[in-house]
């Protein structure tokens, strides 16, 4: 931020010394150009604000989802079955979906998935970048790229969620070289 301050500053003296050769009209050119000058500088403060502020939120928002994923005990309870590749009841689900035998389990894993349906989502608007997404979940989302996890995505409205596996490469059979598992 201090070379804004320099650079304005430099500025300032170049336009005074150029305009105290000319004479009495230097003072109301002067006084514009300050005018200029400052609202150049007014306006870099407001760029570099926002994006500190974004910065932030954004960070923030990433916090409280890290949060909510670790300490909600449903999503760890999805997260142990997809670790443990305990997935034979979706598989049941998809070739059978008239039997409700596992119909609390498919609950929760909706839950699980429409997490990261979300996460899909605020990624598409650009409030959380596809970089902080992998870093704070590729091994989980490394585990819903593997099958039956896809076939249930496409089948039940998870598209947002199946694009972006697909975009981060974690379809490409069952896994993506950055997560480990």
């Amino acid at each position: 931020m201090n070379w804004i301050y320099y650079s304005i500053g430099g500025l300032l003296l170049l336009l005074l010394g150029s305009w105290c050769a000319r004479g009495v009209e230097w003072t109301r050119e002067l006084f514009e150009a300050l005018f200029y000058v400052a609202a150049i500088g007014a306006a870099l403060a407001s760029v570099v604000q926002y994006r500190q502020n974004s910065s932030s939120e954004r960070t923030r928002r990433l916090f409280e989802l890290y949060q909510k994923f670790y300490t909600d005990g449903r999503m760890q309870q999805v997260r142990l079955k997809l670790d443990w590749d305990e997935t034979g009841f979706i598989s049941e689900f998809l070739n059978h979906p008239q039997d409700d035998r596992h119909k609390e389990k498919l609950a929760e894993l909706d839950d699980y998935l429409n997490f990261f349906h979300f996460l899909s989502y605020l990624v598409e608007l650009g409030q959380v970048s596809k970089a902080d997404v992998r870093a704070m979940f590729a091994y989980f989302l490394d585990d819903l790229g593997r099958e039956p996890i896809p076939s249930y995505l496409s089948k039940y409205g998870y598209r947002k969620l199946y694009n972006l596996l697909e975009e981060l490469g974690y379809l490409k059979n069952g896994s993506t070289p950055n997560a480990p598992h």
